[in-house]
């Protein structure tokens, strides 16, 4: 069986920057991870790598892939499943990876992430934080966090 993943979410890096270019390609990748305007305009930019980056965060929050065959049509795509719940306290405790230790994480981190998470993710690509942003924002989680899920983090970018 072939598969096809996301390798790398510099896509739109290939792209000069300031200039716009047109052209059509057929683009592999794998579909929970595709921002939504590009199916629409055809264009990758550095947001559609923003909400592959979101869709990411999704994963490590959950414990769950961005598409899952397995469940039902309602819950095969992670992010219609979870979009909803992201900035709602109550209902984000639902959503957290049960395999996490509760004592590695506090709700406060898990509650900056969920919201980063859900602001890259918006269809609407001129509402998403740039990468730039990403990072700063998680580099203020990590410090938010001295329980263990900043340690997470840490040991991620250290991989």
């Amino acid at each position: 069986m072939d598969v096809k993943q996301i390798s790398d979410f510099g896509l739109a890096k290939l792209m000069p920057e300031g200039q716009e270019i047109y052209a059509t390609a057929m683009v592999l990748g794998t579909f929970g991870y595709f921002d939504p305007e590009y199916t629409s305009t055809g264009r990758l930019t550095l947001q559609s790598d923003v909400y592959a980056f979101g869709v990411v965060l999704l994963e490590l929050l959950t414990g769950r892939r961005a598409v899952d065959l397995n469940q039902g049509p309602t819950d095969q795509n992670l992010v219609l499943q979870v979009r909803s719940m992201l900035n709602d306290r109550k209902k984000l405790r639902k959503v957290i990876d049960p395999e996490l230790p509760r004592n590695s994480y506090t709700m406060e981190s898990v509650t900056m992430f969920a919201n980063l998470a859900s602001r890259c993710v918006r269809i609407d690509s001129s509402e998403r934080p740039t990468m730039s942003d990403c990072v700063k924002e998680l580099q203020l989680i990590f410090h938010t966090n001295t329980k263990g899920l900043g340690m997470a983090l840490h040991t991620l970018r250290m991989v």
